[in-house]
């Protein structure tokens, strides 16, 4: 009945794993992703203020846009 559970020792635990490092933010990556977002919010600010109107004089939109 002894050898049912186990007379003996168990052999040793692998060691446990190491923990995996954290995630690096690539900056690169980060500030191209805010720079298309900013130019995605100007782009709408420009639409509701002067529309898809291609008469619109093109020196308001510049200035609206900081060009």
């Amino acid at each position: 009945m002894s050898n049912l559970f186990g007379g003996s020792k168990p052999a040793a635990l692998p060691p446990p794993m190491p923990i995996p490092p954290p995630p690096t933010i690539d900056q690169a990556a980060q500030n191209q992703s805010n720079q298309n977002q900013m130019r995605q919010r100007r782009g709408a600010a420009a639409n509701v203020l002067a529309g898809s109107n291609p008469g619109a004089p093109a020196t308001q939109l510049a200035k609206l846009l900081g060009e």
